[in-house]
């Protein structure tokens, strides 16, 4: 991993080494917005790049459901200095997300803004815009060779830009209603397709968005060579889900999902367009509502406490040193969740809210087991759990426009560098920082302090649930008890009642007694009806 082999060196950041490349082309970039970052996964000095047009809300409604033209830029950092623009991808739709294709990198994957999925295969000849001979360039014969790279191993001067237009595009009426908020490649560990085998292969990627649905594709179909046999294919999903939330009260869109490489059973976490974190299993099966109804399958096997916002959260990442922690980035806080932690079903930790500015992205750190890096509209917080966890450690205040994503490359290069990249919001500008030496390397016994760390988190969560199950205990005898005091007192309260009712029988049987004696002197009744009176009382 990166920074094992070089000790720590202590002292402060050293500002000049956070001054960025940069990369701005004013064809493409002009008023656009960075949407998604990823770095290549075979070539280690290539980085691709997602654009969206920048509007505000309310523009954006304006014009919901018109096209406008984007693309896709394949930049190269191999030189020391500059940021060279290799490959442009073409698209009719603005793009949200981007992922390539782990097991042939040629192929790259975007969602759209309408819902599609759209898929660009960099040596396919027949999608090329520009032509280019090979004695120029060498673009590849096969899916498993690696992008040809203009200028890595000829003169520079005889090298220009290559353009793409989309191999395919997935089926409208079968697609997403809302903007693809995140894609991510199935495990070949798991068989999704249990008639047609992964075979150690990735063969699906799954699709989110905010309309509620998750598409499972099949991409073995979405071949260069197939597809020229095959024109009128039309790509649908391979399994769709419908989401909904487990409270019944609607529809339960995401923003982010997240899968494990080694992972072996058919689930995914993910973060909803309210912010939750929740765990999705696509292996459940739809059972019957009612007599008429329609057959619905509940997905969502847990859904974690949160703070409600009117946001999408905003990052889901999972720490490269402890799988069971996750990270989750919202407006003006992330959250660190133990999701192996049972019983408990709010975050370990929970940041400070930020001030004076707002979230845009965060992530885990690669090599340093104690450091989050989180972006904000006004620069970069970075918090260092080994100094203190009540506030970041340092804070580079050094935007010019907003950052709205980041994305580290989790690669070892040759010279011990690690690269962070950066898209603004207002010219569609990537911004490629080599990280400083004291964020890059890792600090004596960092890894043990900082697991000790998140285990007194863990213990505070444990002490809260043994809390809180103490104190139900106390409320439930609290209540038996007042329940036992009130029936005493109900049952002393008709006590005395009968008791007060029996007196005033007796003290009026002495009043009519007396008043008899009274009338019988003074002669107001005679003895015949005294007599009357005494033996009638007598009777009773």
């Amino acid at each position: 991993m990166l920074g094992d082999d070089e000790a720590a060196s202590g002292g402060k950041v050293n500002t000049t080494t956070m001054k960025p490349r940069r990369y701005i082309e004013n064809d493409y970039c002009k008023g656009k917005r960075v949407s998604c970052i990823k770095f290549h996964p075979k070539r280690h000095f290539l980085v691709a790049m997602s654009m969206i047009d920048n509007m505000d809300f309310d523009t954006r409604s304006k014009v919901q459901g018109t096209s406008f033209e984007s693309h896709v830029l394949i930049l190269n950092f191999m030189d020391n200095h500059i940021i060279k623009l290799n490959y442009v991808l073409e698209t009719p739709i603005e793009i949200t997300t981007i992922e390539f294709h782990p097991d042939n990198p040629n192929v790259l994957y975007g969602g759209c803004f309408n819902g599609q999925i759209i898929v660009w295969d960099i040596t396919s000849q027949d999608h090329k815009v520009t032509a280019e001979t090979k004695s120029k360039l060498d673009v590849g014969g096969g899916d498993d060779d690696d992008f040809a790279v203009p200028g890595e191993e000829q003169d520079e001067k005889s090298q220009s830009v290559i353009k793409m237009k989309h191999m395919w595009l997935s089926l409208l009426n079968v697609s997403h209603k809302n903007f693809v908020g995140d894609l991510a490649f199935v495990p070949p560990t798991i068989n999704v397709d249990k008639r047609n085998l992964s075979n150690g292969k990735h063969t699906h990627i799954i699709s989110v968005s905010e309309d509620g649905i998750v598409n499972i594709w099949d991409t073995r179909p979405i071949d260069k060579e197939t597809l020229k046999n095959a024109r009128d294919f039309l790509w649908k999903p391979y399994l769709r889900l419908e989401l909904f939330k487990q409270d019944g009260s609607g529809e339960l869109g995401l923003s982010r999902i997240l899968l494990s490489p080694s992972q072996e059973t058919p689930t995914f976490w993910a973060v909803s367009d309210e912010g939750d974190l929740v765990l999705i299993d696509w292996s459940i099966k739809p059972i019957q509502t009612g007599d008429d109804g329609p057959k619905l399958a509940e997905y969502v096997r847990f859904t974690y406490d949160t703070q409600k916002e009117n946001r999408a959260a905003l990052a889901l990442e999972r720490s490269p040193f402890y799988p069971s922690l996750l990270l989750t980035v919202h407006n003006f806080q992330f959250s660190i969740w133990k999701i192996d932690l049972e019983e408990y079903e709010k975050p370990i930790f929970t940041s400070a809210p930020t001030y004076g500015a707002h979230n845009t992205c965060g992530a885990f750190s690669p090599t340093r087991p104690g450091v989050i890096f989180i972006t904000k509209t006004n620069g970069i917080d970075v918090w260092d759990f080994l100094d203190q966890s009540n506030k970041p450690s340092l804070v580079f205040n050094i935007a010019t426009s907003p950052y709205m994503y980041c994305k580290f490359q989790f690669h070892k290069h040759f010279d011990n560098k690690q690269y962070m990249a950066l898209g603004d919001k207002e010219n569609g500008t990537l911004f490629l920082y080599e990280v400083p030496a004291n964020l890059k390397l890792m600090q004596e016994n960092e890894k043990e302090n900082i697991q000790k760390f998140w285990d007194r988190e863990i213990q505070k969560c444990k002490f809260v649930i043994e809390q809180r199950e103490r104190k139900k205990e106390e409320y439930a005898r609290a209540k038996d008890e007042d329940a036992r005091k009130k029936a005493l007192a109900e049952a002393a309260k008709e006590i005395s009642e009968e008791a007060l009712m029996a007196k005033e029988l007796e003290q009026e049987e002495q009043y009519q007694d007396l008043l008899l004696k009274y009338k019988a002197e003074f002669k107001l009744i005679t003895d015949e009806e005294l007599e009357a009176i005494q033996s009638k009382k007598k009777k009773k």
